[in-house]
């Protein structure tokens, strides 16, 4: 059984907020583990912010904070045996640090495959290459089934470019961009976030989240996408335009699980735009009622308006 170790890195504030973390738990990290598994690999997890999340440290000549450990601690937690190591970026403002936990990896590991992925990743993949030799090559948008078929071709050393959704460097450093990854049609076939190997105890006990007055706030994700192309973000080249819903049913036995799992009392849905299709919504919020599911759950990344009318806010 082949080691995939997936890296959450550190997040990186400027150095005049007060220093009390703003971080979530790794929503996206925890998808891919959960397929990494159901495809017959063994995932070991660093959460790097969620291992410290009251720890910061400056990044040397800068007006930086690091929230969470240092590169030097991630690289100490990586096991000898890790066939592949993969690092997340989410936001671009973490990249100034994360470069160097990529360069920490090799320089421990300089013969593992380094793979990267994420929002920031998907935004710049060719500066991303060029700005940190050492990756071997980077998922772009939706990461589930392109992260294991990357890991597979990579462990059975067969050419990347038969790989849909990745972009890397060759021999010569050329830059290659595959043919774009259709986004997974089927929702409700990919795994539920595996959280056995986060810290999640650790946000949920601190009440960590966007909502965090909330007691134990737990992430979900009831859709995929969005429809709109809004010119401050990133979801077109993330995600395309394509907009997916999960079944009601499948969402609520989710939250059900988490009750009975974390105790649980409240749920932030990360979703993109939650309220794109009046039917849905609808239906999901009788079903919550008929379940008597009883916690409170909210949208912190908002939605759109054209969905809400009086029967929908009701």
């Amino acid at each position: 059984m082949t080691t995939i170790v997936l890296v959450r890195p550190p997040a990186v504030l400027p150095e005049m907020v007060i220093q009390t973390s703003q971080g979530t738990p790794a929503l996206g990290t925890a998808y891919l583990s959960s397929s990494l598994k159901k495809a017959g690999h063994k995932v070991f997890v660093i959460d790097a912010l969620g291992e410290g999340l009251d720890k910061f440290s400056r990044i040397k000549n800068t007006r930086l904070l690091v929230n969470g450990i240092t590169a030097t601690e991630i690289v100490d937690r990586i096991p000898l045996e890790a066939d592949v190591i993969a690092v997340a970026c989410m936001f671009s403002s973490d990249w100034i640090y994360t470069r160097q936990v990529i360069n920490k990896i090799h320089e421990a590991f300089p013969n593992k495959p380094i793979i990267t992925g994420g929002e920031h990743i998907t935004a710049d993949p060719e500066y991303s290459l060029r700005s940190v030799s050492r990756i071997t090559a980077c998922v772009l948008g939706e990461g589930e089934t392109t992260v294991v078929e990357l890991c597979e071709a990579i462990l059975k050393q067969q050419p990347l470019h038969t790989i849909k959704g990745i972009a890397f460097l060759d021999g010569d450093r050329t830059y290659n961009k595959t043919a774009p990854r259709p986004r997974i049609g089927s929702v409700d076939d990919i795994p539920w976030p595996d959280w056995d190997n986060y810290p999640i105890e650790k946000y949920l006990d601190q009440g960590f989240g966007f909502n965090i007055a909330r007691g134990r706030p737990m992430p979900m994700l009831a859709s995929r996408g969005c429809p709109y192309q809004c010119t401050f973000c990133s979801s077109p080249l993330m995600w395309t335009t394509e907009w997916t819903a999960r079944d009601q049913t499948d969402v609520v036995n989710e939250m059900k699980y988490y009750i009975e799992k974390y105790n649980i009392d409240h749920v932030e849905f990360y979703d993109l735009t939650s309220i794109i299709k009046k039917e849905w919504i609808v239906s999901f919020t009788k079903l919550l009622i008929k379940e008597n599911i009883n916690i409170t759950w909210s949208l912190p990344s908002g939605t759109r308006s054209e969905a809400l009318d009086e029967e929908v806010l009701a």
